[in-house]
């Protein structure tokens, strides 16, 4: 379970509870109403409630005419798509008691009920109101149903706090404006290009940032929303089709591990073409990428023109040479896997890092991944690739009236284009501040409106020519300015690099690299122990093949990653096996399912402390 908490609500106490239930048990008897509930108490004082013009027009004495362009608040947006989309299907939510559907006239009509309920209960503005509740349809409605005299919301009130995950430090209250969440949902068509009828598959916690403000996009485009689980996953990605799936990046590597052991376990010929087809898919890929321009690389090069075209011829030749077999492995073997996980249209990866060699594979096969970034600071996003250019290794170009600047980390200059620094941005979608904590607001926000995101990245050179000619302006991150390992050699080193590599072994479940003040790297490590029973199995490495001593275990282990980090500038040293796995119930994951690095040290500190001894 996790928190959300809504502005211009309150925290709903026990003693509203029998209220607000009566409340909704009258408003659900009359979901297809629209008049007021008018409570039987009386009322000593005048009560001011806030209220979205479009949405609740009917209940205003005077209403004004308004445009789709004239949206001051994020509940504006139901009224408009009820009418654009009434009898369509917006919401399937299969999962929770009772299951339910709603289309678009029905969703508007339960986001209106729920606001009256908390109006008879006596919510009033800028109260909070806090959910804990599950990923679902309910939390969506809750979500929106926001407050006689009636006060238009204004686009800079608070809209939500949303409570940082918390990877490095304390959570913290992010205060977002509807003005923030509108910039989203005005700006990520031209990433996400939804039609009335796609289907999205929705799998993230409701009261994320990243889930939250694609779920306000998306239904203002008619599309229709499958809520799923981490458990339902596969099953639904094959039973409903998605054309979209927005998701974070550790499903896309549970997929990619999945298709993976799916070809490992077929036949020596069929793994054998399966394999072959891949290794071509990947070679014909990156001749494509060179020769349309979208090949990335840090430093601008100014080859002579001569060079350039054959450059570009090269890999025009290589490709055509190679594009009769993609095709085949089209029909043969990757039109298998599309059938399997749908995402016909794309995949779009955010919230965290996606591993490059699960970004080639799905451009391999045919399945359009576009990696974003931002933060729930940036409610939440800042960048993301598009469809019509979307270059591996990048997270894209910066979003619509968005700003990014990369500064040197030591005397806070501007650094041009190709050099390495701290990210910073500014925007209509950076937050309002911390809730309660003007501190920690001013340390993230200058005078300015620049954001320190914490993140190291750099900008792609412009060039007119050559492979790198359409990458231009894209950022491109490089890691955490917190998660830095310095040695006590000097040198600083980004431990991601080596835990993506690590985690293409079927042998390694979760890595977490570590070392800082130390001489050498070393790392934290829950194996995947049916691969390592497998593999011993298979290479009669154990005389008990359904059981691995520690030392057995280890030598894999060491083998593994030697083989799989050979590629990185840095080699792991001493490792530790951990038994029990980094999960979000332990606390060692944050909710978007990243590994909380610093809990994870933190809770192995005496052990790590015997490690380097």
């Amino acid at each position: 379970m996790a928190i959300g908490v809504l502005s211009s609500t309150s925290l709903c106490l026990i003693d509203r509870r029998k209220s607000f239930l009566a409340a909704s048990n009258s408003l659900l008897s009359r979901r297809r109403r629209r008049s007021s509930i008018v409570c039987n108490s009386e009322v000593e004082r005048r009560v001011i409630r806030r209220c979205s013009p479009f949405l609740e027009g009917v209940t205003l004495k005077s209403t004004t005419n308004l445009a789709t362009n004239d949206w001051k608040a994020v509940p504006d947006i139901w009224k408009t798509s009820a009418d654009k989309y009434g009898d369509r299907v917006a919401l399937v939510d299969p999962y929770h008691e009772p299951s339910s559907d709603m289309t678009y006239k029905q969703l508007e009509q339960e986001i209106l009920d729920f606001a009256e309920g908390l109006r008879v209960i006596g919510v009033v503005p800028d109260e909070k109101l806090a959910l804990f509740a599950d990923n679902s349809s309910r939390w969506l409605v809750a979500d929106q149903g926001k407050d006689e005299t009636y006060e238009i919301i204004s686009p800079d009130d608070v809209a939500t706090l949303m409570y940082t995950s918390g990877t490095s430090g304390t959570p913290k209250g992010v205060m977002l404006t509807h003005r923030n969440l509108l910039h989203q949902i005005r700006n990520l068509w031209e990433i996400v290009p939804a039609e009335p009828g796609d289907r999205f598959l929705s799998m993230l916690p409701s009261w994320h940032a990243y889930e939250r403000a694609c779920e306000y996009f998306i239904f203002t485009y008619g599309i229709e929303q499958v809520y799923t689980n981490v458990k339902k996953l596969k099953e639904d990605l094959k039973r409903y089709q998605p054309q979209y799936l927005i998701s974070v990046p550790l499903v896309y590597e549970t997929l990619y591990s999945s298709i993976q052991k799916q070809i490992s376990s077929s036949s020596a010929a069929r793994r054998f073409i399966a394999l072959m087809l891949i290794n071509v898919s990947l070679l014909y890929m990156e001749a494509k990428r060179i020769y349309e321009g979208k090949f990335l690389l840090e430093k601008q090069t100014n080859h002579p023109y001569i060079f350039v075209f054959l450059d570009w011829l090269w890999a025009r030749l290589v490709a055509a040479t190679l594009w009769p077999l993609h095709n085949l492995a089209l029909k043969l073997v990757y039109s298998k896997i599309h059938s399997a996980i749908g995402i016909s249209k794309a995949g779009i990866s955010g919230g965290g890092s996606l591993p490059n060699y699960v970004d080639k594979f799905f451009e391999a096969i045919g399945v359009r991944i576009q990696n974003g970034y931002g933060l729930t600071e940036t409610s939440p996003v800042l960048a993301a690739r598009r469809p019509a250019c979307n270059v591996l290794g990048t997270v894209g170009h910066p979003l619509n009236h968005t700003e990014v600047k990369i500064i040197d980390a030591e005397n806070g200059e501007v650094l041009p284009d190709g050099l390495k620094g701290i990210v910073k941005v500014r925007g209509p979608q950076v937050m309002k501040g911390y809730f309660k904590n003007p501190s920690a607001t001013s340390q993230a926000l200058d005078g300015e409106g620049w954001l320190n995101t914490g993140d190291i990245g750099w900008i792609a050179p412009k060039s007119f020519t050559g492979r790198n000619r359409e990458c231009g302006g894209m950022l491109v991150l490089e890691g955490r300015a917190k998660d830095t390992i310095v040695l006590t050699t000097g040198e600083n080193i980004e431990p991601s690099e080596l835990e993506d590599a690590a985690l293409r072994s079927n042998l390694i479940q979760q890595i977490v690299v570590i070392g800082q003040d130390q001489r050498r790297l070393g790392a934290l490590i829950v194996p995947n122990k049916e691969e390592l029973l497998a593999v011993a199995k298979k290479d009669s490495i154990s005389s008990d093949p359904s059981e691995l001593n520690k030392d057995e275990i280890m030598n894999l282990l060491q083998h593994e990653l030697s083989s799989w980090t050979s590629g990185c500038l840095y080699q792991i040293g001493p490792i530790l096996i951990v038994d029990e796995p980094f999960t979000i119930e332990n606390g060692l994951m944050t909710p978007t399912m990243k590994v909380r690095r610093d809990r994870v040290v933190a809770q192995y500190k005496d052990r790590i402390a015997k490690l380097y001894k």
